[in-house]
């Protein structure tokens, strides 16, 4: 196995060397579809940021211990990006939802 200076394996990092050709010739266009639409960004920041608060949330918590906390977390993580992006008061969400639930 092939490794770097600090000890990491980098296998991984070699097999997506030898995939890359094979995924540009596939799909080289989308690469460069910034520069024809000025609708599209040309960083992926606006996915970094909506995962952002997640990510901090982790580091700061140590995550769950659970699977079922998992799931709890990656729920209502995905509640309140879909809220932030809609433009909706997540408490009135959820209690619309709880209130619809138990109707």
């Amino acid at each position: 196995m092939i490794t770097n200076t600090k000890g990491f394996y980098k296998s991984n990092s070699i097999r997506y060397l030898y995939a890359s050709p094979k995924r540009f010739e596939e799909q080289g266009e989308s690469y460069f579809l910034f520069i024809e639409d000025p609708n599209v960004e040309p960083t992926n920041n606006i996915a970094e940021r909506e995962i952002r608060t997640l990510v901090l949330d982790r580091l700061v918590t140590q995550g769950v211990w659970r699977d079922g906390g998992n799931e709890w977390h990656e729920r209502f993580w995905t509640v309140l990006a879909t809220c932030r992006r809609l433009g909706l008061n997540v408490m009135t969400f959820l209690r619309e939802s709880l209130f619809l639930l138990y109707v």
